[in-house]
């Protein structure tokens, strides 16, 4: 394989920068299908996610209306009611090509990495949505 000239992020050093304080370990079938649920309407808006009770809580609003869906898993420490914000398409696609458990592990600043038996992968947080006013005529 030829290289290509350059420099690069080591992403060594990214993963192991990101120490997690909220985690969670569930089903990549369960949380693939909600975020499959989120996503029907193909509206890029992010998904707000948040750990609590035992369950992993997906939010997501948009033009056709609010949408909330669980998935139950193992949290030791739940997240802050706010939440953190992911890109709902790019989750989704990550979970197709992991099978079985997979354990997700967020800093404080929400960067998450989503742990399989011999891959990780990193997510990076978005800005919450800056929902549009209607003006009344």
């Amino acid at each position: 394989m030829k290289k290509i000239p350059g420099e690069y992020i080591d992403t060594t050093k990214v993963v192991q920068s990101i120490k997690p304080i909220y985690t969670a370990v569930a089903d990549s079938k369960e949380i693939k299908e909600a975020l499959y649920l989120m996503t029907l309407d193909k509206d890029a808006v992010p998904v707000n996610l948040t750990l609590s009770g035992g369950q992993i809580y997906l939010r997501r609003e948009s033009k056709d209306g609010k949408a909330v869906i669980s998935v139950s898993a193992n949290i030791p420490v739940d997240t802050p009611e706010s939440g953190f914000y992911y890109n709902a398409d790019s989750l989704y696609k990550l979970l197709q090509v992991i099978g079985g458990r997979v354990r997700l592990e967020i800093n404080g600043k929400g960067m998450m990495m989503v742990k399989s038996v011999n891959e990780v992968y990193v997510q990076m947080p978005q800005r919450p949505p800056v929902m549009k006013k209607t003006e009344a005529a």
